[in-house]
């Protein structure tokens, strides 16, 4: 890669590695994806036009899509239509902890709070959008239980029970807070701002449930009439109960039978590189007459030197978008890009994550990644020690979210680890 490119030979051997993957890898699918959004964006507005609709609004999720609307600013000279575009604190923690409102049993509240693997006790408190000074003196926060197991918990019904008062009266107040917010942003639009008015969100998606919640909580709260369309970075076949409301990018599997997603494999990886340094959102508070989010502590701050990596090459990836935006064909008449130039887009990080070095699997596997706990993307122990403890194999395996890259460190030998890993998948399933 070139001196420009990579940043000049100042940068550490470690920074500059990850300049190389933000511009070479990361940069071709991030340009053709804010790309696809602004054809898009064309169409939905010339739509509009021609309907007497008002125009669709363009809002960017906190926090995976922060790097898609930065690449969307650098495109926006050439796509109008991008100008204006805002940047909306939301996730699905802020989003059900209203509808917990309703939630007068037990069972109501597992079925609105985010699925984990397991909980602790202080975490199921979370989960409720409370604190764990809010749990009765005598409950045992650090107790664990399995997702499957929850229904029938006494302990976890006892310490529901014990704080449900408390669950509704800030799932009420979280409401109006969130209700002021969306009018605040303009996702609800102050007085009479047309028929059928869209907002169009970007996330990076997968099962898409956030778009779900964000139509639920409209619905909830009077405004259904504002419809909410999803452009996303991919969609598995969970997404199918969004139809024709939500498309992706790289791929896009509605309606298509159970199967394996492109980017189950290395899922973890473009979830760290998407993401900004920022804490999710846990709900909103009022300051200085304006409503702020609140946001969770950052996952990985202590990991400074992550921290400052992933931001280089974030950096490096919107610099390729930079440097490659005027290659596009202004004048296609494509509404969106098509199918080979998609393919090419996404072929580098399709690479990097089917089949990469050795070097990469070592690095990029070392990065925290957070999955109810914080495990490395890929980091196993040895043969040796797995011949020995065959379930810690499958255990580390399991919570691996890069599972190309746990093989390929774990055996080192010239092999197609993208291969094995589809054969072991397959066993998994039967």
């Amino acid at each position: 890669m070139s001196k420009n490119a990579a940043g000049g030979n100042a940068l550490s051997t470690e920074k500059q590695f990850f300049r190389d993957i933000g511009y070479s890898v990361f940069g071709p699918a991030l340009l053709g994806f804010a790309r696809h959004i602004a054809k898009n964006m064309e169409r939905l507005t010339e739509q509009a036009e021609k309907s007497g609709d008002c125009p669709p609004k363009l809002f960017f999720l906190a926090r995976d899509g922060d790097i898609v609307m930065r690449a969307c600013k650098i495109l926006s000279e050439k796509y109008p239509v991008l100008r204006g575009c805002s940047y909306l604190y939301v996730s699905r923690m802020a989003l059900y902890v209203p509808s917990l409102r309703g939630a007068d049993t037990y069972e109501k509240a597992l079925n609105a709070i985010n699925p984990h693997p397991s909980y602790t006790a202080a975490q199921f408190v979370r989960a409720l959008g409370l604190e764990a000074k809010d749990c009765h003196a005598d409950a045992d926060l650090s107790r664990t239980v399995m997702r499957e197991r929850l229904k029938d918990d006494k302990e976890f019904r006892r310490i529901f029970e014990a704080v449900k008062p408390k669950m509704i009266e800030n799932s009420r107040e979280q409401t109006q807070l969130a209700l002021e917010y969306f009018k605040q942003e303009g996702f609800i639009p102050a007085g009479n701002a047309g028929s059928s008015p869209k907002n169009v969100i970007i996330d990076i998606g997968w099962n898409a449930t956030i778009q779900k919640f964000l139509q639920s909580f409209l619905d909830s709260v009077g405004y259904s009439d504002i419809t909410v369309l999803g452009m996303y970075f991919g969609l598995t076949q969970k997404a199918t109960f969004l139809g024709d409301s939500a498309e992706g990018y790289w791929f896009d599997l509605k309606g298509q039978k159970p199967g394996r997603a492109p980017e189950a494999p290395f899922r973890g990886l473009p979830e760290l590189i998407f993401s900004n340094a920022e804490g999710s959102v846990s709900g909103y508070k009022k300051e200085n007459g304006r409503v702020k989010p609140v946001l969770l502590p950052y996952e990985y701050a202590e990991n400074k030197a992550q921290c400052e990596n992933l931001a280089a090459l974030r950096d490096a990836a919107l610099k390729y978008v930079a440097d490659n935006a005027g290659r596009d064909d202004r004048n296609s008449d494509e509404n969106s890009e098509s199918i080979a130039r998609i393919e090419q887009n996404v072929k580098a990080l399709v690479r990097l994550g089917m089949r990469p070095t050795l070097k990469e699997a070592q690095i990029l596997g070392d990065l925290d990644f957070e999955n109810g706990d914080i495990y490395p993307l890929a980091c196993p122990k040895s043969v040796r020690f797995y011949a020995k403890h065959p379930k810690e194999f499958k255990e580390d395996f399991i919570a691996s979210q890069w599972k190309v890259a746990f093989l390929k460190r774990l055996f080192k030998v010239p092999m197609r680890y993208d291969r094995v890993y589809s054969i072991l998948d397959k066993i998994k399933k039967d």
